[in-house]
């Protein structure tokens, strides 16, 4: 497979009570060690120990109800939904590579403290109605946790699952210092605790014995070593890149010729390249030996037809040409390929007003592949081995009795709605939403070619359900007709219940179906007591038997069919057929329908296609007999003339050759103005660099198929084989989902695409430019610092430029040193986000810092606060912004006092932040900040979602808050650290201390190191949080230099 994985060897390893020595600590020496201590590293292993801080109590209500919070500075939290609250504190150290752990409890001190404790439950996140739209939180006690009189967590100690940070292997070590009985109340602390992590050969080597000792420093990560492991000095010796790796990185391999042509396709078909066309598109077809020819397609060689009319067939002459079978991607074969692309995918997600977690397992499957592009990649090469060549088989005339007829399915599906939070298939396109309160019907138009009257045909189809009526079982009713102003009555009804996908199949009279356009039509039936239902349409398919007769000059036979159906893109799709009948028996062929001869082509393998001669063509029918050995799959078509403009030369780059700390890649309309960005990196920083297109790494690294991986196939090959690993990647260029141009979305150019992910809880299907970085070991982590920088012309590319230049001209100016920090209202159903944002404040010690925090009173936002002023009046609301003078002293703020962080915590948009709407994409156009350039880091929901297809906002879904901040010319933002999906303002505030650890630390820092260092904290302190790992995106420079505070 392309990315070897590494065997992690993680136990998630947990250590609980028993009989253990016991320590005796005074208050004065606890509150001088709180913390981790390293007390012994060596190649054995790593002995730590752990003295509790001062902690405190506070009564707080939830729900209605009261509860104990324990509050313990830099403390994480457990966070299991509807479980106790309780704090947990972590850190993390650098482990051998071919390490298993084992862990032993030396020595702890803990007493129980007078009194009882109803210990808050962790919150429960109820998503969004609609997709893209944040949730709220309720608090549920779990009443089986609640009412155990054992003891909660029940661990003391916890390893978590080893991660590789480029080569260095990291684990998580977690400490649980409160233990907590509910049934009686009893809560127990450790106060102090002495534990070794014993480190065991995984593979009966010497510990060492695979790592590289490596004595030079590893910069630019050095910096997050050195602050992020407890035995940082030790764990140098343990560092090891992952060799070897598997060599089909390089997917298109090179060939005798230095040039190749590309042959893009949409539809299955016989494709004829003739000798002109090919000089037109540039071969030197006077000296090329056509017995050279080669074809490919995703790596497999493909056999082709080279018909030779002068009888040299060494010689390439006017007339000849090339035939081959084509085919409309089909994207199983490489989606095969990239069977890890699915390892940090999730296994559930949550669904609107669902407590618990649906089962859903995405895989990186064809609808991965094809959600892309409906375009398949064929290569011909010419001056090396040639072929494979079709074999040619000779046939006779055919004679009666013929086959009259054979089964055919055709799939209906067409790309309209898009949701992505059914979590019932990786298909995220609908042909239609239907939302009704009363009988409904609606019409499906679906073109049946030459079907013969005897018989049953069948109807299949798949429907998802969004609404959901718990107390009415069952909830929905559809009703279904054939032609419905010629055959009134159903052909089924389909009765069905709950929020899930519904697959049906009925039999009906083939005598109801005609040649050409035919009406499906669902009636979509009220049932009693639900109010509102509503129902996605997905897909149709008609199995019917059809004529032998030819639509379009081609007719397709007995095609091998995939063994079960998935969604794709286009109103129609064919898969022939289910299965043989007895009449298979008869080898004649008569087929009607042709306006000239046509080729045969038996095609039981697409990639060998055997050519069949002999046939007799007269009147528009072709008729033969096939011998009785030979497969009766067949392709019988006129051939499609492909002309020059369906044609690319192509002469690969060298993109691997040249070694570079940081790598530009941008699509080819960008690359020259993009050079100016690296040429700056160059002169400033002493970077090498290089730029690379996203058209020749999608042409070397992925057959040419238009998809993201090819960026991450790529990236992980220069790590591999690059003796200087690079440390930045930049991806330049803006882009959305709207691949295959639905039009009921918009539709501008894509000159980067996301990279979907399976990886957010609630939205499901995320863009992570971090996945296409983890490319050393089996885990989530980032190996190189990236960035995405979602511009959309060359003019924009020069205007970020400067705007870096201006603020790193500006290093350690007071400003750069100014926070700015914006929260919205406290919100008992999401976070209290003021209180969150002032602890870190605190915790900090920031003290050049302004505020604006919005204040409510229900659900009306009335007031806000700054650092000197409360309760300053909102205004009068405009429009849906509520508090129009907080923003104004926001953009004071911003464009007059200047500010070198901007920080924003609260509910969040695609463009803009608050329910109070008090920053949102038309008020960058009021800011003049020019010099003054802040680096946003929103603690938010979706202001990062830069690839959702729509020009100009409606309902909050546009461009992004984040992409016009960074992409303005000469105001906004410098960079920003923000999310491309959702997520609980608990787990920000895991991020953001991480992300001040590093930046306060007294030196000066770039934006991708410090981004690692915060999703190296949140992956420190829990798996509950590791979406944002995936979901946090640096957007600018990831090199750009600040200045510590």
């Amino acid at each position: 497979m392309l990315v070897k994985k590494l065997m992690a060897f993680v136990m998630i390893i947990s250590v609980g009570f028993g009989s253990l020595p016991y320590r005796t600590l005074n208050q004065t020496q606890a509150a001088q060690e709180a913390g981790f201590h390293l007390v012994q590293a060596d190649d054995s292993g790593v002995t730590i120990e752990y003295f509790l801080g001062d902690y405190s109590f506070e009564t707080v209500e939830l729900d209605g109800a009261r509860y104990d919070r324990i509050l313990l500075q830099d403390a994480s939290h457990i966070g299991e939904p509807g479980k106790p609250n309780l704090p947990l504190v972590a850190t993390s150290i650098g482990v051998p590579i071919n390490a298993e752990f084992d862990l032993q409890i030396e020595e702890t001190q803990t007493k129980t403290l007078s009194g009882t404790y109803r210990i808050e439950p962790a919150s429960t996140y109820m998503v969004g109605e609609e997709d893209l739209t944040a949730g709220n939180l309720i608090y549920v006690p779990d009443s089986e946790t609640y009412a155990s009189p054992s003891a909660y967590p029940g661990i003391q100690v916890e390893l978590g699952e080893a991660g590789k940070l480029r080569s260095q292997r990291i684990l998580p070590v977690r400490v649980f210092p409160f233990q907590y009985r509910p049934a009686s109340g009893d809560l127990e602390v450790i106060q102090y605790i002495r534990f070794r992590v014993v480190f065991q050969s995984s593979d009966g080597k010497p510990l060492l014995e695979s790592s590289s000792a490596l004595a030079e420093e590893d910069n630019p990560f050095e910096p997050l070593y050195q602050q992020s492991l407890l035995n940082y000095q030790e764990a140098r010796r343990y560092r090891a890149f992952e060799y070897p790796r598997n060599e089909t990185l390089q997917l298109l391999s090179e060939t005798a010729s230095s040039e190749r042509y590309k042959i893009t396709v949409t539809e299955d078909g016989i494709y004829k390249l003739t000798y002109e066309t090919l000089q037109a598109a540039g071969m030197p077809v006077t000296t090329v030996n056509p017995q050279t020819f080669a074809m490919t397609n995703q790596g497999r060689p493909v056999a082709i037809y080279v018909h030779n009319s002068d009888g040299d067939a060494s010689k390439f002459s006017p007339g000849e040409y090339v035939l081959f079978f084509g085919e409309r991607l089909d994207g199983t074969y490489l989606a095969s390929l990239y069977a890890d692309e699915d390892d940090f995918w999730r296994d559930n997600f949550y669904r609107s007003n669902e407590q618990t977690p649906t089962a859903f397992s995405p895989r990186f499957n064809r609808t991965m592949i094809e959600k892309y592009t409906n375009q398949n990649v064929y290569w011909l090469t010419y001056g090396g081995e040639g072929g494979p060549f079709m074999e040619q088989v000779d046939v006779t005339p055919g004679s009666a009795p013929y086959l009259e007829s054979f089964q055919q399915r055709i799939h209906y599906e067409e790309q309209n709605v898009w949701w992505t939070t059914h979590f019932t298939s990786e298909d995220t396109f609908f042909w239609d939403n239907v939302q009704f309160t009363a009988n409904t019907e609606k019409n499906y138009s679906l073109n049946v070619p030459n079907p013969i009257p005897e018989g049953n045909a069948t109807l299949r189809g798949e429907f998802v359900a969004r609404a959901d009526s718990s107390s009415i079982n069952p909830d929905h009713v559809q009703a279904f007709y054939i032609n419905k102003n010629q055959h009134p009555t159903s052909i089924g009804t389909i009765t069905w219940d709950g929020k899930r996908r519904y697959r049906f199949e009925f039999t009906f009279p083939a005598s109801y179906l005609v040649h050409g356009p035919n009406t499906l039509t669902v009636e979509f039936k009220k049932v009693s007591g639900v109010i509102v239902d509503q129902i996605f349409v997905d897909w149709f398919e008609i199995i019917y038997e059809r004529q032998m007769i030819a639509q379009g000059n081609q007719i397709s036979i007995n095609r091998p069919s995939p063994q079960a159906p998935q969604s794709s893109f286009g109103a129609y799709r064919l898969y022939l057929p289910l299965v043989l009948r007895d009449n298979m028996a008869i080898n004649s062929f008569s087929i009607s329908g042709f306006t000239d001869q046509p080729i045969i082509l038996q095609i039981s393998d697409p990639l060998k296609p055997k050519k069949v001669n002999g046939a007799n063509f007269e009147n528009g029918v072709c008729s033969f007999v096939l011998p009785s050995d030979l497969g009766k799959s067949l392709f019988v078509a006129s051939p499609t003339l492909l002309t020059a403009s369906k044609i690319e030369k192509v002469s690969f780059d060298d993109i691997v050759g040249q070694e570079a700390d940081y790598i530009f890649i941008a699509p080819k309309a960008f690359l020259t103005t993009v050079q100016d960005l690296a040429s700056y990196r160059q002169t400033t920083d002493g970077f090498s660099t290089t730029v690379v297109s996203l058209e020749e790494i999608i042409n070397q690294f992925n057959f040419g198929i238009y998809h993201p991986r090819a960026i991450k196939n790529y990236l992980q090959y220069v790590y591999d084989h690059w003796t200087t690993k690079p440390s930045y990647v930049l991806l330049v260029g803006d882009g959305h989902w709207n691949f295959l141009g639905s039009s009921s979305y918009d539709n501008p150019t894509i000159y980067m695409p996301p990279n979907l992910q399976w990886v957010d809880p609630w939205q499901g299907e995320i863009d992570s430019a971090n996945d296409l970085v983890t490319v050393d070991g089996w885990d989530p982590l980032p190996d190189i610092y990236i960035g995405r920088l979602p511009v959309t012309a060359n003019e924009e590319i020069l205007a970020y430029l400067y705007k870096v230049q201006v603020y790193e001209n500006a290093l350690n100016q007071a400003w750069q040193k100014r926070f700015l920090f914006v929260s919205d209202a406290n919100d008992p159903s999401a976070g209290n986000f003021p209180a969150l944002m002032d602890d870190v404040i605190n915790d900090y010690s920031i003290s050049d810092q302004r505020k604006v925090y919005l204040n409510k009173s229900g659900s009306t936002y009335t007031s806000y606060n700054t650092e000197s002023d409360n309760n300053l009046p909102c205004g009068t609301p405009d429009g849906s912004n509520q508090c129009p003078n907080a923003t104004q002293t926001l953009l004071s703020l911003i464009n007059t006092t200047g500010v070198g962080h901007l920080v924003y915590s609260g509910h969040g948009f695609i463009d803009g932040w608050s329910k109070a709407v008090v920053f949102s994409n038309p008020k960058v156009n009021e800011l003049n900040n020019g010099s003054p350039l802040p680096i946003v880091f929103s603690l938010d929901c979706l202001d990062g979602y830069w690839y959702y297809p729509q020009l100009t906002a409606v309902d909050h879904r546009g461009q992004s808050l984040i992409e016009i901040l960074v992409r303005t010319p000469s105001k906004g933002a410098v960079a920003a650290f923000s999310p491309t999906g959702l997520g609980l303002a608990t787990a920000h505030d895991k991020l953001q201390r991480g992300f001040y650890d590093y930046i306060f630390s007294g030196n000066n820092w770039r934006l991708g190191e410090a981004a690692v260092r915060a999703k190296l904290r949140v992956y420190q302190e829990a798996n509950l949080h590791v979406d944002l790992v995936h979901t946090y995106t640096v957007f600018g420079d990831p090199a750009l230099l600040a200045s510590s505070p």
